[in-house]
């Protein structure tokens, strides 16, 4: 999520857009049969808020 992050910071992306992203993420990895944690961001990527 850091490129995203800094995609954010620059302003090429808007925090809803980060929402929506997180929604496809999230179902494609259901559709793929990965185990999917519905926490927000906390515990992967790494970085503190």
């Amino acid at each position: 999520m850091d490129a995203v992050r800094s995609a954010i910071e620059a302003g090429q992306l808007r925090p809803n857009h980060v929402a929506r992203l997180r929604q496809v993420i999230r179902a494609a990895l259901v559709e793929d049969g990965q185990p999917v944690r519905d926490s927000d961001d906390s515990g992967s990527g790494g970085g503190d808020r």
